[in-house]
């Protein structure tokens, strides 16, 4: 209760918040914590009055992790509450669960019911790209962590059960705050707005920014939330996995195992508008449809149902007009859950725009200068361009769980278009709804084959065979850690462009380089007093305690990068730290810090960067 009063008392002798977040999903969320760190005051405003328990977005990648890393150390707080990887490492496709056989082997006699496995870790690299690890942890309990985080912060106030609407001009923005049980108004002004506010973000429509689909209509799919300790204890010791591609005789569905340990999942069941409809799939359906699934075998206790539509899409502009209203996460972009593209994107949106609003707001940069200008102008820049390609790199991923429909025997498509041409032709609905569902029942009655000697099931395993042997292209992917970590911002400045290293990006492979706009490659570095940090703690480790971004100028083996910098008009890379890095303590070279490993393969053995705030490199210097 303390605590809370110094907050009031902070914000109330202080003026106005200088930013306000609409949305506290993780984005939102992040982006606070982001603002706490640079020790910005602000508002977190969230329409909800209290979190969804409805499970959601769940992988976080490394890119992501790094992040955390930045926030207290969350990422190792995250890890330890997540489930061990072998719990979630791998996506079965099989044609039930109660009939799995075991990893050891036990249980071969059922193996027909098993088509394929995928292990996202069978073939991982054994470098240490990242100072941290991927993970498996539920958005509903991210949520829970990172807000009692906000909370805690004197640097945050944070509202829920109210709407935000916002009026922008020039000068500043008006925010207006309805408190959606009372009734009650209130009207206050702001620097900034950070629309965190979903998909259907209405801070996106109140600026004036206009959504564009690219892929507006996916897959239409009910979302059945459930709970079944039974099922979860089965799984764990026959074939635990993240996702199951059940394709049974009944209905096809994705069961995601969200946490094992409590026997918490989700069913993502596609469905055929006009002649399937959301209301059709009632608690009894979706228990029926479970048991097709999962077996008759498993209780199994119902949370919550919820349609929704599988698209991608993205905002024509991410920052507004007037320059005051900043869009981040699904209200920027929307992308598909292929690949866990969708939180991840947006944790790193508010990465990369936090900064430089807090440069903009402690006056380094006064907004309404050019430097100001550019600076937040380079959100959009940079951001955009990966946004787009996780949404195109999401849907050939999605595109790609077809092909082994089609291996069955089954095609999404052509569902889709039997529902479509039904739905032109005259006549009755009931009549079309009837004829949609035989079409339907007939596709999957042939799944049935796959468990005789029929020379058709035959075809078909060998065809399923051939896509798994070349998983990594053919089916789902969960791993791309060369566009989690190898993206690039195409903004700075360089010295020896004719040394790009690390330009080539391959999604599913990773290999450090040095190009300015890249994340700086990571390596492990030990200070004088024997503290072991990663090269990408470094903007954090030299921040001030007035919390002000810092550009680091890091020089290994480098005695000319100091000299080239102060060659240079660098005024809007302030303020700026000086590191030198060596590899052993009596250098002729005086090291700030010493490297405790060997630096990566394909840098080169001496080198300078000036490090941003967000860990990428700005500028670039190698001599010759």
């Amino acid at each position: 209760m303390a605590l809370k009063n110094q907050k009031d008392a902070l914000l109330q002798n202080s003026g106005i918040e200088k930013v306000v977040i609409v949305g506290a999903g993780p984005v939102g969320l992040v982006a606070s914590l982001l603002l706490s760190k640079y020790r910005i005051r602000h508002l977190l405003v969230e329409q909800m009055s209290e979190p969804d328990n409805h499970p959601q977005a769940h992988f976080i990648n490394r890119r992501s992790m790094e992040i955390l890393r930045e926030l207290g150390g969350l990422d190792r707080l995250i890890l330890t509450r997540s489930a061990p990887a072998n719990e979630w490492r791998r996506f079965v496709y099989c044609t039930g669960l109660s009939d799995l056989p075991a990893l050891d082997g036990r249980g071969a006699d059922s193996a027909a019911s098993l088509l394929g496995m995928v292990d996202h870790f069978a073939d991982l690299p054994a470098e240490d790209f990242s100072p941290v690890q991927v993970t498996h942890f539920p958005q509903h309990d991210f949520v829970r962590v990172l807000r009692r985080y906000a909370q805690q912060s004197q640097f945050c106030s944070f509202e829920e059960g109210q709407r935000a609407d916002i009026r922008e001009d020039a000068q500043h923005v008006t925010i207006h705050l309805t408190n959606l049980q009372t009734g009650h108004q209130r009207k206050f002004q702001t620097h900034f707005v950070l629309g965190a506010d979903g998909a259907h973000s209405a801070i996106r429509q109140q600026s004036g920014i206009e959504l564009i689909e690219d892929h507006p209509d996916l897959q239409q799919l009910i979302n059945v939330h459930f709970f079944s300790p039974e099922l979860a204890d089965w799984l764990k010791v026959r074939m635990p996995a993240m996702l199951y591609f059940v394709y049974s005789t009944a209905v096809v569905g994705v069961i995601v195992s969200h946490a094992l340990h409590r026997g918490e999942f989700v069913a993502q069941i596609p469905y055929f508008p006009p002649h399937q409809r959301a209301a059709d799939f009632d608690e009894n359906r979706c228990r029926m449809l479970l048991e097709n699934l999962a077996g008759n075998r498993f209780a199994f206790n119902i949370n919550s149902i919820r349609s929704w539509r599988m698209g991608t899409g993205y905002a024509s502009r991410f920052r507004s007009e007037l320059g005051r209203c900043f869009l981040i996460g699904d209200a920027a972009h929307q992308v598909t859950p292929a690949g866990g593209f969708g939180m991840n994107t947006g944790i790193q949106d508010a990465h990369n725009l936090v900064w430089k609003i807090a440069r903009v707001l402690n006056g380094d940069l006064p907004f309404g200068s050019k430097a100001a200008e550019r600076l937040l102008e380079s959100y959009q820049a940079e951001r955009k361009p990966v946004a787009r390609l996780n949404a195109a790199l999401s849907v050939w991923n999605f595109k790609k769980t077809l092909g082994v429909s089609s291996a069955i025997g089954l095609n999404l498509l052509a569902a889709n278009f039997l529902s479509r041409s039904l739905a032109l032709i005259p006549g009755p609905d009931s009549l079309k709804r009837s004829l949609f569902q035989t079409g339907m029942r007939l596709g999957l009655k042939q799944i049935g084959w796959l468990k005789s000697n029929h020379f058709i099931a035959r075809l078909r395993r060998r065809a399923l065979d051939r896509i798994f042997q070349d998983a990594k292209r053919r089916t789902l992917q969960l791993l791309f850690p060369g566009q989690d970590l190898g993206f690039i911002y195409r903004e700075g400045k360089l010295d020896n462009r004719d040394k790009p290293f690390g330009e080539h990006l391959d999604p599913f492979e990773f290999k450090p380089g040095l190009i300015v706009g890249g994340r700086m490659p990571h390596f492990w570095i030990a200070a004088t007093d024997g503290q072991r940090i990663s090269v990408l703690d470094l903007p954090t480790c030299m921040m001030a305690a007035d919390g002000k971004p810092r550009y680091v100028l890091l020089s290994v083996h480098d005695r000319e990068a100091t000299k080239k910098v102060d060659g240079f008009e660098f005024s809007e890379f302030q303020p700026m730290v000086k590191v030198t890095i060596s590899t052993r303590a009596d250098a002729e070279l005086p090291a700030d810090y010493i490297i405790q490993q060997k630096i990566p393969e394909g840098l080169p053995e001496s080198f300078g960067v000036l490090m941003r705030p967000d860990g990428h490199i700005a500028w670039l210097h190698v001599p010759d």
